[in-house]
């Protein structure tokens, strides 16, 4: 889990990394709620060869 804490002088599309070691193929789902409480989630499938 990643937990990111935004605060007010930030721009409006702010990017983020990070390093994930993957084991095995699967998927990936990241989830975000924006200052309005609204909830998004995205998935992938990521594939470890």
């Amino acid at each position: 889990m990643l937990r990111i804490r935004l605060a007010p002088g930030l721009s409006a599309n702010p990017m983020f990394s990070f390093r994930l070691r993957a084991t095995r193929t699967g998927k990936v789902a990241f989830t975000w709620v924006d200052q309005h409480g609204t909830v998004t989630t995205a998935e992938a499938l990521l594939t470890v060869t």
